[in-house]
């Protein structure tokens, strides 16, 4: 099971290499397994590989909700908003887990996480 793991995350990592010679994408599905696998995405993301309207979903297998807010607090730099987050935060518990940057008017960069949906 582990090696499989592994197995994916390279694929995806060979995926985001390849990423620099095609249009960028809009659509984007990243499994991770924590905050500095993130930065290493991150690192990433440019506009020659990613739209940045497009939507992502970022898959967090060991991590927590004060994690997703520095995740969230680090896309909307780049101005990427359209994000969830899928949290494993335990073998039998997952959480959807999502921002609304622009909720009000008076608070237009409001990172913080909202889980909008349980897994038991």
């Amino acid at each position: 099971m582990i090696d499989s793991k592994f197995r994916v995350r390279q694929q995806l990592i060979d995926h985001v290499k390849q990423l620099a010679t095609k249009t960028p994408r809009r659509f984007a599905l990243i499994a991770m397994r924590d905050y500095s696998d993130f930065k290493k995405f991150l690192g990433k993301i440019n506009p020659d590989n990613f739209d940045y309207q497009g939507h992502f979903i970022l898959v967090l297998i060991h991590g927590s909700i004060p994690e997703i807010q520095t995740i969230f607090d680090d896309l909307w730099k780049l101005q990427v908003y359209n994000v969830v987050v899928v949290l494993e935060d335990n073998h039998e518990h997952l959480s959807v887990v999502t921002f609304f940057p622009f909720r009000s008017s008076t608070d237009c960069s409001n990172t913080t996480p909202v889980i909008i949906n349980e897994y038991f």
